[in-house]
């Protein structure tokens, strides 16, 4: 199904409320998450078109909200087309994504395998406190729900038993300087790079 028109005019008028209801955060919000849905399904091409916005070549009607604007900015800052392709979107976007994940700073998958990598943190970086975000972007609510449940039921448990067992304290338990610097006498480490070479980040 070819969603290009309707991908355009959320997209235009997008643009349309940043420009002219600054304020109106709501309708941003809702207007972004109209544009990034439609987009999944669809690719289009934006052009000023003689002064007209055009869509995958074909003008579109100037009384949508949003529409002569876009085409005006267009005009404006010299930008001949803007593209919206999911797939080329997503292409650009997924070496990153796979090396944030290889960095450990995104973990997918299940305890079973998300619960060694948090100990690798916790054994290298010796954190007094921990956050943990839930699973982001376009996810269902029983998704989030069930992230959710696992973290907290099946993978922190884990982890508090095991930062007991490594000796670590969490950030209201020590005591600002309680921990006394000794002339000649060399500082314990804040940090166990170890772990380091066994996950190929040394």
């Amino acid at each position: 199904m070819d969603n290009s028109l309707t991908l355009a005019r959320y997209f235009a008028r997008l643009v349309w409320l940043l420009v002219h209801e600054a304020q109106s955060v709501s309708d941003q919000k809702a207007a972004l998450r109209a544009v990034v849905t439609v987009s999944k399904e669809s690719s289009v091409r934006l052009r000023n078109k003689e002064g007209r916005l055009a869509v995958n070549g074909l003008v579109m009607p100037q009384a949508l909200t949003g529409v002569q604007e876009l085409a005006a900015r267009l005009a404006v800052h010299s930008i001949e087309e803007i593209e919206i392709d999911p797939k080329k979107v997503h292409e650009k976007l997924l070496p990153g994504y796979q090396k944030a994940q290889k960095q450990l700073q995104l973990m997918i998958g299940s305890p079973k395998t998300v619960i060694p990598k948090m100990k690798a943190i916790l054994t290298t970086l010796r954190p007094g406190s921990l956050i943990v975000f839930n699973v982001q972007g376009p996810v269902s609510n029983q998704d989030r729900q069930t992230s959710m449940r696992l973290i907290a039921n099946e993978i922190i448990p884990v982890l508090k038993e095991y930062a007991d067992s490594i000796g670590l304290v969490d950030a209201i338990t020590k005591k600002p300087g309680g921990t006394k610097a000794r002339a000649g006498v060399k500082r314990n480490p804040v940090s166990d790079r170890g772990m380091l070479k066994e996950l190929g980040l040394a």
